[in-house]
């Protein structure tokens, strides 16, 4: 691991850290917060007698004040019974409980070690949340923190801010209570994988009793988890974390809340194999558990903080007051060797544009897939380093008044926040060859076969600031009708700053500065008809905007989507659909019809080579959810979706072939179910499949395979089960064998030029213990 760099942006998070400002969407602890009914209180934490719950009644953040059954927006809540059950243990397995989620392998040096994911055919892993907080980092995400994932989908700018076309991903974190409890769990599996978990929490008894003091409790959680991947040699996950968080007040109506996360990992990466070694390629079939990259020399490390602090104060019955102050920081460091391109033949970079290797006095070759002739393969060498840090600070309110004959359930607030993310340029390389049937991972790496930096060491060096006022309504007319509305007002200041590598043409190079900014206004508004307690009937409609440079680039480049020119694009959506409680509020049921409409997408006119936003990108499709209990012992969570995307061109010489494309990464239908029924003598017997239909990497009417590149993931179908015992009232073992039938497919780059083989039959045991 490189020394970490140092950044402005924290010596500022050390002057400011013990202020006290605001944010909406972190979990407050089981206990009742004050003795009075205060307003948009968070739900409670689950935590003993709801063990084995798979319904979720409300969402953590405080802007959304109505139990879900009621809200007009698909949301999807996984909480932990449900993954802790599956034995899930990243974000990314998580996932899986959902329709419409397609994941995809990384590109460049993230390759498959990131949380890659896509949301109704539009790249969401830029949108996730942690406890309302953007999370940036192309790294997986442990789950050992976690109360709940909660998945929005459709525009959701009046949430969050910009970006979020199809939705985002929100993990509400655990946090301290006022109940004793102690749990962890202890697990073993395939490839070797090992994994610890615990959970502490523990009331502190402090000061005398009715004291503000006395309701405070340290709550703990920690993992360490090693070993490697089911069905992939020499690949390792290793990773271990901790997550403390303190409570004061609880119980009063003045409540402080102090949490903390860290996580390190340090993982050998997983590069794949080139598409010639597929069934029926180039190359014929290779074993699915070859290693390509370089066992002794690859790595992915990441370290990963964040530290929390937030008030709360009730005011009287109607009004709660929050602030918050977040600062995270992460940094990740990757040597990675994979196949990117479909070149047959050896290449030579351009040595009047390319930087000179230090080291070797040389520009070094091109790297290209697979050679036919002597069957051996050259990957590409990268090495990526990237610091994210964020400051987020939030106040907020949230009352209850009525006028006239309406009554009102409102939260407002302002937010302030700076994203900054500093990149070192390396320069890729090609790497040392290899048998593609009998690859050696042990291989040494000339200093010509690895990445190196120019001599005026190059980067890109962008900041976000953003600062944005929202207000949440939902108006309450009769017992029959509601209506619900939001709207945010945004500002973003955008500064890229970026130094090109020295080379032969240009020897001495000088920064350049980019700069992008702002006004964003973003709403949704819903009608919700209640014809009974136990069902809802709505209708919503919502915008969101994603302005150039959202993922930390701005280019000069005409038809660069980053281009600070280009106007922003806007995703607008309707969605009708109904939600309904059965077996006196056990079982919970969604449908929902969508259409999405995503604008301003960037073209060249095929003859002027004018630069237009001509493209619109539409999907519309169905969707059904399902989770809790269909008798006090039968579980069951998931549910399927159907939808159709394509791309539309408004010109009549603009990017012609984009009319009636498919979308990246898009199923048409797909569907996942977990149930489980526990038995009257201790046992409990459970399972559940993902199904996922055929997707594209390329937005084409055809997109053909060729000799070194695949154009699509066929469809997959993964049936699981689980075994579960409670020996005691402290202890349950629990068997998973995941993929029974060792169903096989692969996850596919942008380019399909690698492919990812899934996890063949596999096996965890764990042991779960409770005090």
């Amino acid at each position: 691991m490189n020394p970490s760099f140092t950044r402005p942006l924290t010596a500022l998070i050390m002057a400011q850290g013990a202020t006290a400002v605001a944010q909406s969407t972190t979990n407050t602890p089981a206990a009742d917060h004050s003795g009075t009914n205060a307003p948009a209180q968070l739900p409670d934490v689950t935590v003993k007698g709801e063990r084995d719950s798979y319904k979720v009644d409300q969402v953590s953040s405080p802007k959304y004040t109505q139990p879900l059954l009621d809200v007009p927006q698909t949301i999807i809540a996984v909480p932990k019974e449900v993954y802790t059950q599956q034995g899930a243990m990243t974000l990314t397995d998580v996932l899986r409980n959902t329709p419409g989620i397609t994941f995809a392998a990384g590109e460049g040096g993230n390759v498959a070690s990131g949380d890659s994911f896509y949301m109704r055919g539009t790249d969401t892993s830029g949108n996730i949340f942690v406890d309302g907080v953007r999370d940036t980092g192309g790294y997986s995400r442990d789950v050992f923190n976690l109360e709940q994932v909660e998945i929005f989908k459709g525009p959701t700018g009046s949430d969050n801010g910009r970006g979020g076309a199809a939705g985002y991903v929100n993990l509400a974190t655990k946090s301290a209570h006022l109940e004793k409890s102690y749990s962890g769990i202890l697990s073993y599996g395939s490839a070797e994988q090992k994994r610890l978990t615990a959970d502490l929490n523990q009331p502190l008894g402090l000061g005398e009793k009715g004291d503000w003091i006395n309701g405070s409790s340290l709550r703990l959680n920690g993992v360490w988890t090693d070993g490697g991947v089911p069905g992939r040699d020499f690949v390792e996950n290793n990773r271990w974390g901790v997550s403390p968080s303190l409570a004061l007040g609880l119980g009063t109506p003045t409540r402080v809340f102090l949490t903390g996360s860290y996580v390190e990992q340090n993982n050998l990466p997983d590069s794949g194999f080139p598409t010639a070694g597929l069934p029926g390629g180039l190359a014929g079939s290779v074993d699915r558990e070859n290693y390509y990259g370089l066992a002794n020399q690859d790595f992915d490390d990441v370290q990963s903080g964040r530290v929390t602090a937030r008030l709360e104060h009730d005011v009287n019955d109607s009004l709660t007051l929050r602030a918050q102050s977040t600062y995270v920081r992460t940094q990740r460091d990757a040597l990675t060797t994979y196949f990117q391109n479909s070149a047959t033949n050896a290449a030579t970079f351009n040595a009047l544009t390319t930087p000179i290797n230090p080291a070797t006095g040389t520009v070094p070759p091109n790297y290209f897939t697979y050679n036919p002739l002597t069957q051996v393969v050259t990957p590409r060498r990268i090495h990526n380093q990237t610091e994210n840090e964020i400051l987020f600070q939030q106040l907020s309110a949230n009352t209850e008044f009525s006028t006239g004959f309406i009554e009102h359930d409102l939260g407002a607030g302002v937010d302030f926040s700076r994203e900054t993310q500093f990149t070192p340029t390396w320069q890729p390389v090609g790497g040392p060859s290899t048998s593609i049937h009998n690859p050696d991972p042990f291989r040494a790496a000339t200093a010509a076969q690895t990445p190196y930096q120019a001599t005026n060491s190059p980067y890109a060096d962008a900041q976000i600031d953003t600062a944005g006022v929202f207000i949440f309504d939902t108006l309450t007319l009769n017992k029959y009708f509601q209506i619900n509305g939001s709207v945010r007002l945004e500002h973003y200041d955008l500064d890229y700053k970026s130094l090109a590598a020295a080379s032969a043409t240009n020897f001495n190079p000088t920064a350049e500065t980019i700069k992008a900014d702002g006004n964003l206004v973003s709403w949704k508004s819903g009608i919700v008809f209640k014809p009974r307690e136990n069902g809802s009937l709505y209708f919503a409609y919502g915008n969101t905007f994603t302005p150039p440079g959202s993922t930390f680039t701005l280019s000069a480049t005409a038809n660069n989507q980053n281009n600070p020119n280009l106007d922003p694009q806007e995703a607008r959506s309707f969605e009708l659909g109904t939600k309904w409680d059965f077996f006196n509020g056990r079982l919970s049921t969604s449908l929902a019809g969508y259409h999405t409409e995503n604008l301003n997408i960037v073209s060249t006119d095929d003859l002027t080579r004018e630069v237009t936003q001509d493209i619109s990108e539409t999907v519309t499709g169905v969707e059904f959810g399902i989770s809790g209990k269909i008798t006090q012992d039968w579980f069951v969570f998931g549910g399927f979706g159907f939808a159709k995307g394509e791309r539309e061109s408004s010109g009549t010489t603009a990017a012609p072939t984009s009319d009636g494309a498919n979308l990246r990464f898009f199923p048409e239908w797909s569907a996942s179910l977990w149930t489980a029924y526990r038995l009257p003598f201790g046992l409990t017997l459970g399972g559940g499949f993902v199904y996922s239909d055929v997707t594209y990497r390329a937005t084409l009417n055809e997109v053909p395979d060729t000799a070194l590149s695949v154009s699509r993931s066929d469809s997959y179908l993964l049936l699981n089960a689980m075994a579960a015992y409670d020996i005691n009232k402290h202890c349950t073992l629990r068997l998973n064998i995941n993929n029974l039938t060792n169903e096989k497919y692969y996850l596919v780059n942008n380019n399909g030029g690698r492919v990812y083989p899934n996890a063949p039959l596999s096996f965890l045991l764990s042991a779960e213990f409770r005090f």
